[in-house]
């Protein structure tokens, strides 16, 4: 079975005859019958016989073709030949389509957080899924460090897995000629520095041969898509404080001043111009000026809080959490007998991860003298 042309047959018989094609009872029949007035003495001509499944890999076994030849005009004068035959069936991929975009939590582009979520989707297009012979995935390639969230609501006829080198393949199932899923990437952290990431897409059909294949060359359809994403630091800052009354669980509902007399604490502040997606870590240094630690102040440990008093423990570094824009900084002074006038010393940011900061910027406090001059 399957579909006859036999529109060679007509252009070589021209007005010399006609053809007619019946395909009852699962036998193809071609009859040609040829005009008395054409007086022709011989006649050689073809015709094509499409596979019966369109890009089936299947050869075309225990075809018998069968000719008969008779004068009308003398039915007697017959001839007959007949011929076994296999029919190759060259198997030819579809052509493919594939097309990524990754975009980031917050708005539509490409420029993630540290360990900021967002989506990458994906779309492909096949022609064949009917014949079982060709097979069709979806390799997207993940950039080092970012990771993927969940597969499980990948489309039905769709099987999704990340393979060992973290990439995602897609496989489509029988009768299933499109893919359109979008999966959630997560931005990777514990970053110095910021950086450009790029996605890969490459759909593939391909045609897998299961008898004789007179051309393995076409067997193989392909298309590939790029996208990339950039992860970009957000900035911390150390600033100084002067009377700040924006955080009245801090220091007993005093106003925060970076400038103390000692023996009282000086107060600081660490900014991030956005909020973060994971825990921030930051260290900070500090120096001494005429103000010299311990002796005049704590320089080596430092107490962290949230504005609504939340204690984040005390140390050189402190982990802003994720979401929260603004860390306290308190420092402790020492009181003592001697008068010394007013000391200054200063902190900035010595280490930062996940967070870009200037370096060797400083915030400067001071401490005045309760003494009296004796």
């Amino acid at each position: 079975s399957g579909d006859v042309d036999v529109s060679q047959i007509n252009t070589d018989l021209g007005s010399n005859g006609s053809v007619s094609v019946n395909e009852a009872g699962g036998v193809t029949t071609i009859t040609i019958t040829f005009e008395d007035a054409a007086d022709l003495q011989n006649f050689a001509s073809s015709f094509t016989l499409d596979a019966p499944t369109a890009d089936s890999d299947v050869d075309l076994s225990g075809i018998v073709f069968t000719v008969d030849a008779k004068d009308i005009s003398t039915p007697s004068a017959t001839g007959s030949a007949s011929i076994d035959a296999i029919i190759v069936v060259d198997a030819v991929a579809d052509p493919v389509s594939v097309s990524l975009d990754v975009n980031d939590s917050g708005d539509a582009d490409s420029t993630f957080a540290p360990g900021e979520t967002g989506t990458l989707h994906v779309t492909a297009s096949f022609g064949d899924a009917n014949d079982g012979s060709e097979t069709h995935t979806v390799t997207v390639d993940i950039p080092d460090g970012f990771s993927v969230g969940s597969l499980a609501s990948a489309p039905a006829g769709v099987d999704a897995q990340v393979n060992v080198d973290g990439d995602v393949v897609f496989t489509l199932g029988s009768g299933v000629t499109s893919l359109d899923f979008t999966f959630d990437v997560t931005a990777p952290s514990g970053l110095t520095e910021g950086g450009n990431y790029d996605f890969a897409a490459n759909a593939r059909a391909e045609e897998t041969p299961s008898d004789e294949e007179p051309d393995l060359t076409n067997n193989v359809a392909t298309d590939d898509a790029q996208d990339s994403a950039t992860v970009a630091l957000p900035s911390v800052s150390l600033e100084t404080l002067d009377g700040f009354a924006g955080a009245p669980a801090l220091n007993s509902g005093s106003p925060l001043d970076s400038d103390t007399a000692e023996g009282d604490a000086a107060w600081f502040r660490l900014v991030i111009d956005q909020p973060p997606a994971v825990d921030t870590a930051v260290t900070l240094q500090a120096n001494d000026g005429s103000a010299v630690s311990p002796d005049d102040y704590n320089g080596a440990s430092f107490d962290f809080f949230l504005a609504d008093g939340t204690s984040l423990g005390s140390g050189s570094s402190v982990d802003i959490p994720a979401g929260e824009t603004a860390v306290y900084v308190r420092v402790s002074t020492v009181a003592d007998s001697s008068y010394e006038g007013t000391e200054s010393f200063s902190l900035e940011i010595s280490d930062a991860t996940d967070a870009a900061f200037v370096p060797d910027t400083e915030a400067a406090g001071s401490i005045s003298d309760t003494a009296t001059v004796s």
